[in-house]
């Protein structure tokens, strides 16, 4: 095959493995189950909270590596404002 070939199967490759996994999120945190957890890593990840701590780097470095990961699936989810602020009033017995 030649460079360009390659080049376009490679990049081929990678949206179909990108579509899969964006699928993959939607199934798994679409679900009322996944809703339950997504909500759950988010009071996990500090998602409403502060990062900073005064005087300690490293914890707030951590709390923000929390939050980005967090941050990051939400991201995949693609879900509109209105949508995310439904899924933080829900409650499953839990606060964020």
């Amino acid at each position: 095959m030649s460079v360009v070939r390659d080049n376009i199967k490679s990049m081929l490759d990678a949206r179909m493995r990108f579509l899969g996994i964006k699928r993959a999120y939607g199934d798994v945190f679409g679900s009322p189950q996944g809703k339950i957890v997504l909500r759950d890593l988010m009071r996990l990840g500090g998602v409403l909270q502060v990062v900073h701590e005064q005087g300690d780097s490293h914890q707030t470095a951590f709390n923000a590596g929390k939050q980005a990961l967090v941050f990051e699936i939400l991201r995949r989810m693609r879900w509109t404002e209105s949508e995310l602020a439904d899924l933080a009033e829900e409650r499953d017995g839990g606060d964020l």
